[in-house]
């Protein structure tokens, strides 16, 4: 917790001197699906100190579909994050992707403000058999007979294909990042709705 923490901090600490707007997240708390946003909870504090800041802030859904009420940390359910589920290149969900359970939210009152919140991801993207830079891990020999017919050999060493909402997340993050481009005047709320 201390590290992610560090992480949201470093960005609003360092936004005008980078000029962050937007930043992506590919982690999440298996161990946390299924439950209601916490407004007390310290990365859904840290999340709503980044949006008050105008940074726009992108979750990966998680890995734990099919079933419903799998998203991986019931901070990606606030609602002022984009949490991103995984869909094939067709545009159909994963099976891995995880999911919200339908008609289930709520609200809460922070900061004197009231908010309302869906158990859902917010969008999908794609986030299977997507090329990535490869690194040492395990992880990466997963698709090593895929990497192998569909790369070009010389490219087989530096790069690799993965799944997983930790690809389909940092798709939106570029998307935001070209919203924000073409209007830097955009909200993070406004992103969100446009994406929607």
């Amino acid at each position: 917790l201390p590290d992610v923490l560090s992480g949201f901090d470093y960005a609003i600490t360092n936004q005008a001197r980078y000029n962050i707007r937007v930043i992506t997240n590919s982690f999440g708390t298996t161990s946390d699906t299924g439950t209601d946003v916490n407004p007390a909870d310290p990365i859904t504090l840290a999340t709503k100190r980044c949006v008050d800041r105008n940074i726009v802030v992108v979750f990966s859904a998680g890995n734990s579909g099919p079933g419903s009420g799998t998203m991986t940390g019931q901070y990606k359910k606030a609602p002022w994050v984009i949490a991103v589920a995984a869909g094939d290149k067709s545009g159909r969900l994963a099976d891995f992707s995880s999911r919200g359970t339908k008609n289930k939210g709520g609200s809460f009152t922070l900061d004197g403000k009231t908010y309302t919140w869906e158990d859902r991801p917010t969008v999908t993207s794609p986030g299977v058999d997507i090329i990535a830079a490869r690194v040492i891990a395990p992880v990466s020999s997963l698709s090593i007979d895929k990497d192998a017919t569909e790369l070009d050999p010389a490219h087989v060493p530096y790069y690799t294909h993965m799944s997983g909402t930790s690809m389909a997340a940092p798709h939106v993050a570029g998307i935001v990042a070209q919203l924000l481009e073409a209007n830097p005047t955009l909200t993070p709320y406004q992103g969100k709705e446009i994406l929607q």
